[in-house]
């Protein structure tokens, strides 16, 4: 709600609430922004389609295979068709030679991670809009010069490059896009962001069917980003609670007025407003993440939730290979699966609330995928993973949501980075446990299971955050936790 006097303090949320929490302004910031998932998403998955199992024959055989050749045979051996499809038969990944396919998908995770880190804290302290386009441009670069890599090492280091990009430009998107939206439609946007990722693997299939070859599908992933770069420095504005946190409260002021103007809101003049209580705040660190009891078990907790979401969820991707029929179709089920899921979990959240949410959809995705364990091979095991994906997929949707609530302004992008980077982590280790599907198809399915049930237990050690405004210092997440306000139902004034 808006002041009664225009000279009287005011805050970014009961601005927001005043002039349109999600107006004409954000909807179209939004959309801008938020576009760049789809093509995130390209970069990301396109390995399920560049890293697969080459063709291969029998000589004088006109019958090709994808599943692994027999390479303990020495006596029939087997030939590459069209090697130069994927990166396994470019560069003779088969065999004793294939965990160095399963390497190149580990290090692009690392170098995910260490993006999601390193320009989450540039965002806090340069600016979300430039981070977003030095991202996206280390992203572009990165996968264009990987197209054209002669040789492995080359290629994987390049691998590593275009992670940082994209890991950095998937943490600095997620908040630019979210903090200029008012508080009750956080849940919402916050899933509809993994929607749009979710649609642009789907797409994905359009450009693996249409050219031939990995190189030329990795150049296709390589053009979108440097167009983005343009877009975030030209066409896009600063984040408002990031220009108030860093003591630019006129600039902030200014841009919220705009807002207003746009959504139309009957205002006369610029907010005042009011500014950090612990403006000291505005030079925190990634050290202030685990300085203080609150922030640490923030921190803690969402590292763990966001490492097992993304074991889980790029394992199940990356299993569609090991579920047998067509990869193609296997693929896009898995990312299209995602879309209800998300549908799901958006309802939910703002009904049960977060943590609830997120425990249940954690809880029952690991169900589903160690049930594999007593199923036959074929429909039932694959009925089981598409279940177990969806979940996982709105479990992870809720993951981006809830930290974006649960941190600070001055550490908000810095705390996801750090929590990206723990889930680099997760994806990093999926591709090996993937490659256990070669000793049992389920076994990989068992343990992304495990793995999924523990995190709902975690959920468990959170705060809820449901209708309460987005916290803009470390202090007043202490002081929620040491008033205990975090376990206490929300009365209804806290809500609307």
């Amino acid at each position: 709600m808006l002041s009664d006097r225009e000279d009287e303090p005011t805050s970014v949320d009961d601005w927001l609430r005043g002039v349109g929490e999600f107006g004409p302004y954000q909807r179209r910031h939004f959309a801008i922004v938020t576009s760049a998932w789809f093509f995130l998403s390209w970069g990301t998955l396109s390995m399920v389609f560049v890293n697969t199992h080459p063709g291969w024959r029998m000589p004088n055989s006109t019958i090709v295979s994808t599943k692994p050749p027999p390479c303990g045979d020495k006596s029939h051996p087997f030939e590459l068709v069209d090697p130069h499809t994927t990166i396994q038969g470019d560069f003779r990944l088969v065999c004793d030679r294939e965990w160095l396919s399963g390497l190149t998908d580990s290090l692009y995770f690392v170098g995910f991670g260490i993006g999601a880190s390193l320009l989450g804290w540039l965002s806090d302290r340069y600016g979300r809009r430039l981070a977003c386009a030095i991202a996206s441009l280390v992203f572009g670069v990165a996968a264009l010069a990987s197209a054209a890599a002669p040789t492995l090492p080359i290629f994987a280091a390049l691998r590593l490059v275009e992670g940082i990009g994209v890991g950095g430009a998937g943490t600095c998107v997620y908040v630019l896009a979210a903090e200029c939206i008012g508080p009750s439609w956080q849940g919402a946007q916050g899933l509809m962001q993994m929607a749009i990722f979710a649609v642009g693997g789907v797409c994905l299939v359009v450009p693996h069917g249409l050219l031939r070859g990995w190189r030329a599908l990795t150049v296709a992933t390589a053009v979108p980003p440097f167009a983005f770069a343009f877009i975030f420095l030209r066409l896009v504005p600063e984040s408002p609670r990031w220009l108030l946190a860093n003591g630019r409260t006129e600039a902030a002021a200014r841009l919220l007025f705009e807002i207003a103007r746009v959504n139309r809101a009957d205002v006369d003049a610029p907010p005042t407003l009011a500014p950090p209580r612990a403006s000291a705040d505005a030079s925190s660190g990634l050290a202030d993440l685990v300085l203080t009891p609150g922030i640490r078990r923030r921190t803690l907790a969402m590292a763990f939730l966001w490492a097992a979401g993304c074991f889980a969820y790029y394992g199940l991707a990356l299993s569609a290979d090991n579920l047998g029929g067509s990869l193609e179709f296997n693929f896009a089920l898995m990312s299209a699966i995602e879309l209800p899921g998300l549908a799901v979990g958006a309802g939910a959240i703002d009904r049960f609330g977060r943590r609830a949410t997120l425990s249940v959809c954690y809880a029952g995705g690991g169900l589903a995928a160690a049930a594999c364990v007593f199923l036959p091979e074929g429909n039932p095991t694959v009925f089981f993973a598409i279940l177990g994906k969806c979940l996982i997929s709105a479990a992870f949707g809720v993951c981006f949501v809830y930290a974006a609530e649960l941190f600070p302004t001055t550490l908000r992008a810095a705390g996801m980075g750090v929590a990206s980077t723990a889930a680099r982590v997760g994806a990093g280790v999926a591709p090996t446990v993937v490659l256990l599907g070669g000793i049992a198809s389920w076994l990989p399915l068992l343990i992304f299971g495990v793995v999924s049930l523990a995190a709902a237990v975690v959920t468990l050690a959170l705060p809820e955050t449901l209708g309460r405004p987005l916290p803009e210092t470390v202090a007043d997440c202490e002081e929620t936790a040491s008033m205990g306000s975090a376990h206490r139902p929300l009365s209804p004034a806290h809500v609307q």
